[in-house]
């Protein structure tokens, strides 16, 4: 659970609230690759390994 908060508040930020133009570059970047099909796969291939611990249910038994 601490991977989860630690990433949230480096990585997660910068996506919902860009704090630099630079921030902001990257967002609407990553908005314009993942409208389209291929930019989207292209995104997902290289993202899946980073969500992996994010896929863990705590919440089950």
């Amino acid at each position: 659970m601490a991977v989860q908060q630690k990433t949230g508040r480096t990585h997660g930020l910068t996506m919902f609230v860009p704090q630099t133009r630079r921030d902001i570059a990257l967002r609407h970047l990553t908005q314009k690759l993942t409208s389209r099909p291929v930019g989207k796969r292209a995104m997902q291939s290289l993202l899946v390994g980073k969500f992996k611990e994010k896929s863990i249910d705590i919440a089950a038994p």
